[in-house]
C-alpha cells in the first residue's frame, strides 16, 4: 500500500501540470479589476486633493478680502475722524473770532 502511494506521488510529480485556462483568465481579470480599483482610488484621492486645494485657496481669498475690507474701513474711519476733528477746530476758531469781536 505504501508502495502504491509512493508510485502515484512520483507519477504525479513527473506528469506535466494541467493548467486550467479559465483560472488563468480569471486570475488575469482579477488582476485587472484590482489594478482598475487601485487606479480609481488614486484618481479619487487626486480629485479630493485638488478640491481641497481649491477650497483652501477660496478660503484664503475670502480671508484676504476680509482683511482688505477691514483696512478700507479703518482708512475711511480715520479720514472721517480727521474731517470731524477739522470741523471741531474750525468751529472753535470761529467762536474765538466771534468772541474777539
Amino acid at each position: 500500500m505504501l508502495t502504491s502511494i509512493l508510485m502515484s506521488i512520483s507519477m504525479s510529480l513527473t506528469q506535466p501540470a494541467i493548467v486550467d485556462t479559465e483560472q488563468v483568465v480569471d486570475g488575469d481579470s482579477a488582476t485587472l479589476v484590482s489594478q482598475k480599483r487601485r487606479e480609481s482610488r488614486i484618481s479619487q484621492k487626486r480629485r479630493e486633493s485638488r478640491i481641497s486645494e481649491e477650497l483652501e485657496l477660496a478660503s484664503q481669498k475670502r480671508r484676504e478680502s476680509r482683511i482688505s475690507q477691514k483696512r478700507r474701513e479703518s482708512r475711511i474711519s480715520e479720514e472721517l475722524e480727521l474731517v470731524s476733528q477739522k470741523r471741531r477746530e474750525s468751529r472753535i476758531s470761529q467762536k474765538r473770532r466771534e468772541s474777539r469781536i
